[in-house]
């Protein structure tokens, strides 16, 4: 009993220093993952739905440049979600905890609607779900944590928000870049669980960032190469550079009565 004991004891020791090494990594690589893409501009900048959670305890801030127009990134962000366009992200990691995520390759016409109320859940009833507060294409799309049972955000439901998710797309260049942001709190008790969870949400949500990136880059060079040429006209000079060339007398072969006459 006394080995047993000593045992679990050594084991209980050993896991407590394991997360106190996580924790501690965390927080030295936190200002990597939180901000992965962003300038210092972007992440002092106000954007929309900063305040619906007063005072969060994290703030992370991710970008991506996209080489397509806002309004050809936004059918992507709307349609978001499970039973929906999924997170682009990596599914088979999603679905080992049963979220049941399929990512969709193409925009669903079904999918690009939301309203201010509308529930985008992140798996079957009683995963994580966020209630859509403002929607405004092609620019931004704010959620906010929802209850799974009651199906109300938190705001709604008269309880402070514990996280929202923010997207934005700002116009850049012939381009977009777009910002993933999130701005959770939680109870100081849940802090070592975050900061285990934070870096996984990060190798996930970066994955859903280069995901939409592909698949919207790729919808606009689809478009692009689909379109019609137009037929152009041949300039003066192209014509006269085709036109045959008249023979000059000198190349002229002979002609039959000058043989004779020879």
């Amino acid at each position: 009993m006394r080995i047993r004991g000593i045992s679990a004891i050594v084991t209980l020791s050993l896991g407590s220093l394991g997360t106190l090494a996580a924790v501690a990594a965390e927080r030295a690589l936190r200002g990597e993952y939180e901000t992965w893409g962003a300038t210092p501009d972007e992440v002092r900048a106000t954007l929309p739905g900063d305040g619906i959670v007063p005072e969060p305890l994290r703030a992370s801030t991710r970008v991506i440049d996209i080489d397509a127009a806002p309004d050809a990134v936004w059918p992507w962000i709307v349609q978001i979600g499970h039973r929906r366009a999924g997170l682009y992200s990596y599914d088979w990691l999603e679905n080992l905890v049963g979220c049941d995520l399929h990512s969709a390759d193409q925009v669903l016409p079904e999918h690009q609607t939301l309203q201010h109320g509308d529930v985008i859940r992140m798996g079957p009833e009683g995963y994580p779900e966020f209630s859509v507060v403002e929607v405004e294409p092609p620019h931004h799309l704010i959620l906010v944590s929802a209850g799974p049972h009651t199906r109300q955000s938190a705001q709604g439901a008269g309880t402070p928000v514990s996280t929202t998710w923010q997207s934005v797309i700002e116009p850049h260049g012939a381009g977009s870049r777009l910002i993933s942001a999130q701005r959770p709190t939680y109870p100081s008790s849940q802090s070592a669980m975050w900061a285990l969870v934070q870096p996984i949400d990060f190798v996930m949500e970066r994955k859903m960032l280069l995901g939409i990136q592909l698949r919207a880059e790729r919808s606009t060079q689809s478009r692009t190469n689909s379109q019609p040429l137009r037929e152009s006209k041949p300039s003066a000079n192209e014509t006269m550079s085709v036109a045959p060339k008249p023979q000059s007398m000198s190349s002229s072969p002979p002609s039959e009565a000058l043989i004779e006459s020879s």
